[in-house]
C-alpha cells in the first residue's frame, strides 16, 4: 500500500507497483466498499489486474494513446488509496470506541482546536457542578422549611388572637374571689335589715 501510495503521489514510477496489479484488481472488483470508476478504468484494471496486459496492449485495444491509459490507471490509484485510507480509519475507530458523528476523515480538516475542546469540556464540568450543588443546596434547606399550607396558618393564627383576646380580658383568681365575697356579705346585711323592721 505504501508503494501505492508513493506512485499517487509521483514519488515512484508506474513500473515498480506492476506486482500489485492483481492485488489492486481484486480491491476494486471484490471489496464491500464499491470503488466508483469509469467504464475505462474499469477495462483497465481487468486487463492488467487478471489478464496480465501491459499499458500498450490496453491502448491498442482501445484505440487509445498510452498516456491516456496511464493517466486513467493513476486517477484509479488514487481513489484506492482514499478507499483503503477510509476503511482503516473507520476500523481504527471502531477498535478506539468512535462511531457515528465523531467519524475521523483524512480529507477534513478539524472542526476544533485541542484548546476550544479543553475549554468546552471544562465549561460543561462547571455546568455540571453548579446543578449538582443548587440540588444539594435545596436538600439542605428542606429540612428548615416550615410545614403547613396558607389555609393552616391563617387558622392557627384566628385561634392564637382567641386566645390573646380572652387572656387579655382573664381577671386573677384571688380578684374573683374578693367580688364573691363581698356579694355574699351585702346579701347576708340586708337580710339582716329586713328581720330588724319585721321585728319593730
Amino acid at each position: 500500500m505504501s508503494r501505492v501510495e508513493s506512485y499517487t503521489r509521483q514519488q515512484s514510477e508506474y513500473r515498480l507497483i506492476t506486482d500489485l496489479l492483481s492485488p489492486l484488481a481484486h480491491i476494486v472488483f471484490h471489496t464491500k466498499n464499491k470503488i466508483k470508476m469509469d467504464a475505462i478504468q474499469k477495462v483497465t484494471f481487468i486487463a492488467m489486474g487478471f489478464q496480465t496486459k501491459d499499458v500498450d496492449d490496453i491502448a491498442s485495444e482501445l484505440g487509445l494513446p498510452s498516456s491516456q491509459i496511464l493517466a486513467k490507471f493513476y486517477e484509479a490509484c488514487k481513489k484506492i488509496i482514499t478507499a483503503l485510507n477510509s476503511i482503516l480509519e473507520d476500523t481504527a475507530a471502531k477498535e478506539m470506541g468512535i462511531e457515528g458523528d465523531a467519524e475521523v476523515k483524512s480529507d477534513e480538516p478539524l472542526k476544533q482546536s485541542l484548546h476550544d475542546e479543553l475549554s468546552k469540556a471544562a465549561k460543561e464540568l462547571d455546568r455540571k457542578q453548579r446543578k449538582e450543588l443548587s440540588r444539594l443546596m435545596g436538600e439542605d434547606l428542606q429540612q428548615y422549611s416550615i410545614k403547613g399550607s396558607d389555609l393552616d396558618w391563617g387558622k392557627a393564627a384566628k385561634k392564637t388572637q382567641g386566645i390573646v383576646s380572652v387572656k387579655s380580658g382573664e381577671k386573677r383568681l384571688g380578684e374573683d374571689s374578693k367580688e364573691i365575697d363581698d356579694l355574699i356579705e351585702a346579701h347576708s346585711n340586708k337580710k339582716k335589715k329586713k328581720k330588724k323592721h319585721v321585728r319593730n
